[in-house]
């Protein structure tokens, strides 16, 4: 081991400063984001799974009338029909108003 010396290796770690870096840099900002979109994009998985988990025992007719909606629009549509929806569909009231934009 040419070149090499505890006392050598001893100064060099001394000479760090002993502070930690700050965490409010640019690449500590995209780590953030780019965790925070992994988690919300299988949040989004998720939550799209439990649906059509729901579907398969729902009544046919539920099942034909969102079969070929897309994602977004099934969202909406669930939405407007959700429970208190229901329960007013049963008394024989109004379906609620959609979600406000």
């Amino acid at each position: 081991m040419r070149d090499k010396s505890d006392p050598i290796d001893a100064y060099a770690a001394g000479r760090t400063t002993g502070i930690p870096k700050s965490r409010d840099g640019m690449v500590e900002a995209a780590q953030v984001l780019r965790i925070t979109r992994r988690s919300t994009v299988k949040a989004r998985t998720q939550a799209m799974s439990q649906i059509c988990g729901v579907f398969v025992s729902a009544p046919a007719a539920l099942r034909e009338q969102v079969a070929d909606l897309e994602r977004a629009a099934l969202i909406r549509t669930l939405a407007r029909r959700g429970p208190a929806g229901a329960a007013r569909r049963n008394q024989g009231g109004p379906a609620p108003p959609g979600p406000s934009p």
